[in-house]
C-alpha cells in the first residue's frame, strides 16, 4: 500500500470537512485522517496521539475557543515540527504575516483552486513553506526583493510553464491538458501572470517572452 499524507482538519463548518474528504478522495497521496470543529477539540486530538500520528494539520483562523492564531501557537509548543497549513477566507493583509510569525508552515485562501490547495499540502509536508500569491508578493515588496527582479522572475515555476505555453500559442484547454489541471486553474494563472508582470493582454505577453528569449 502506498504511503499517504495523513491530514487532520480543524474547521468549524461540517460542510468544509466534507469538502476536504472529497479533495483527498481525488488524490492518490493524501488522506483525511480526522477532524475537529473547535480549537479545544483540535488541540485535545493532537495531544492525545503520538507525535507522528498526523502528517499535516490543515486549519482555519476563525475557530470557536482560542481562535486559530491562539491554537497555532499552542500546537507549535507541543509539536514543534508538525506542518501547519492555514486555509482560510480571511485576508492575507490581516493574518498572513501573523500566521508565519506564530509558527505556521503556510497560508492559502479558500478561494484558491483545489489543485493549489493539494500542492500546498504536499509542499509543507515536504518541509517547505507555502504562501498565497498576494502574501508572497507583499512579503517580497516588504524586503525589497521583487523590485530588483525582472517581471518574469516574480513568477512561480508553474506560472512560468503557463507563460511559455501561452506565448507559444496554445489554448487554455491545451495548456490544462499539458499540465494536468482544470481550465479554470489555467485562467487563474493567466490573470496572475498578467498582474505580476504588469501586462494587459496576450499580445503584450507574447512580445515580452520573445524579447527576453523565454520560449521553451
Amino acid at each position: 500500500m502506498d504511503v499517504k499524507i495523513e491530514i487532520f482538519v480543524i474547521e468549524k463548518e461540517p460542510i468544509v470537512h466534507e469538502g476536504w474528504k472529497h479533495i483527498c478522495d481525488g488524490t492518490t497521496d493524501i488522506a483525511y485522517a480526522g477532524g475537529a470543529e473547535s480549537s479545544k477539540e483540535g488541540l485535545d486530538a493532537i495531544r492525545s496521539r503520538p507525535e507522528d500520528y498526523y502528517d499535516v494539520i490543515v486549519m482555519d483562523i476563525a475557530l470557536p475557543g482560542d481562535g486559530g492564531l491562539g491554537l497555532l501557537r499552542k500546537i507549535r509548543t507541543i509539536r514543534r515540527n508538525l506542518p501547519l497549513l492555514v486555509v482560510t477566507g480571511r485576508s492575507e493583509e490581516d493574518y498572513g504575516v501573523r500566521v508565519l510569525r506564530g509558527g505556521g508552515s503556510g497560508f492559502i485562501k479558500k478561494s484558491e483552486p483545489v489543485e493549489e490547495m493539494v500542492e500546498a499540502i504536499r509542499k509543507v509536508y515536504s518541509g517547505g513553506k507555502h504562501l498565497s500569491t498576494d502574501l508572497g508578493e507583499a512579503l517580497a515588496v516588504d524586503v525589497d526583493v521583487s523590485k530588483e527582479k525582472k517581471p518574469h522572475m516574480r513568477l512561480s515555476g508553474r506560472e512560468t510553464q503557463v507563460l511559455q505555453r501561452l506565448a507559444s500559442g496554445k489554448t487554455v484547454g491545451e495548456i490544462a491538458d499539458d499540465i494536468g489541471v482544470s481550465r479554470k486553474t489555467i485562467t487563474t494563472f493567466r490573470s496572475r501572470i498578467l498582474k505580476k508582470m504588469h501586462l494587459k493582454n496576450n499580445a503584450e505577453l507574447i512580445r515580452y517572452v520573445i524579447t527576453h528569449g523565454l520560449l521553451e
